[in-house]
């Protein structure tokens, strides 16, 4: 499966990051959160990011006009929308870049996945909790097992070093990418380089 890293913040993680060579990598413009680049995303160096790496944005509830601005001035392959976002910003968003639709698990798959899957390129099932994002925390992954649309998914939420093995055996035929960020820190938003290589060396990439 492929691997995206979120919640990059430290310029200088991203050199050893790209090493790992990881299918996406994930920078959060959300001021709410803990590792929100909004405020410095010049100092970021997006040249070091080999082409084949996609680079997604993520955005909370931020105006279409703004979402569309970021990724064309900064050069992201990927639009994570990790909000309320309608169908039809999503729709808007699409025409200029693949949209990654998040949603919020607590108990049950939401019920209006199916207004989704014409406008966006892919899912994002995460753990809700008190951010958007990056809790740390794992919902039930056997609830998957009744997602029957076509619209390949990432999973986040909670997935840790030593999930790998586990992640290898699921048999989800839309599971697209596993998704990390916070179980791999050292501290917020600078993530421990050792833990991703162990994960990545372990985790089943086809």
């Amino acid at each position: 499966m492929k691997l995206k890293i979120c919640g990059i913040t430290e310029k200088c993680d991203i050199p050893a990051i790209v090493q790992l060579n990881p299918d996406y990598l994930g920078f959060i413009f959300h001021p709410a959160s803990p590792r929100d680049i909004s405020k410095r995303v010049a100092q970021i160096s997006f040249n070091l990011i080999p082409k084949h790496i996609g680079r997604v944005a993520v955005f909370v509830d931020e105006p279409t006009r703004t979402v569309i601005s970021l990724v064309e001035k900064y050069g992201f392959t990927h639009a994570q929308l990790h909000g309320s976002e309608n169908p039809q910003q999503c729709r808007e968003i699409q025409r200029y870049v693949p949209v990654i639709k998040a949603f919020m698990i607590n108990d049950a798959l939401p019920l209006n996945l199916e207004q989704y899957q014409d406008c966006c390129a892919f899912f994002l099932f995460d753990t809700r909790g008190r951010h958007a994002g990056g809790n740390g925390r794992q919902f039930n992954h056997s609830l998957l097992s009744s997602y029957y649309l076509h619209t390949p998914f990432f999973l986040s939420g909670g997935i840790a070093p030593g999930d790998a093995s586990y992640l290898n055996r699921l048999s989800y035929p839309q599971l697209h990418a596993v998704d990390i960020n916070s179980r791999f820190e050292d501290e917020t938003g600078s993530k421990n380089i050792k833990l991703l290589n162990t994960f990545v060396n372990k985790l089943s990439r086809k």
